[in-house]
């Protein structure tokens, strides 16, 4: 839930946010991502976005101040389902959040 507020927090109105999904035959799972065309993350906020308490504060496009806690605690739970999560993204014109989760063996 947190990635898909993100989403939108930081695109612009009249932007776009996609929601999709798409079976990982390498991890043998399901692959959710969120992408968005909104103002995209910094290079160098890129290696800390996903440690705890790291100081990447922002602001959303109708000015709304994010703590950078969400993205820590939204891997730290996938990493408990067994999943992992990872972006890529290009400042001011897109983001990609995927959301991996391992198929169980049978």
């Amino acid at each position: 839930e947190h990635i898909l507020q993100n989403a939108f927090k930081y695109t612009p109105k009249g932007g776009r946010v996609e929601l999709g999904a798409f079976e990982d035959r390498k991890n043998k799972g399901l692959t959710v991502y969120v992408r968005d065309n909104g103002i995209g993350i910094r290079p160098e906020n890129m290696k800390t976005i996903f440690q705890r308490f790291s100081k990447n504060h922002s602001y959303g496009t109708d000015g709304e101040f994010g703590l950078g806690l969400g993205l820590s605690v939204s891997k730290r739970i996938l990493r408990v389902l067994g999943g992992k999560i990872s972006v890529t993204s290009k400042p001011n014109e897109e983001t990609t959040f995927y959301l991996n989760f391992k198929g169980k063996d049978k």
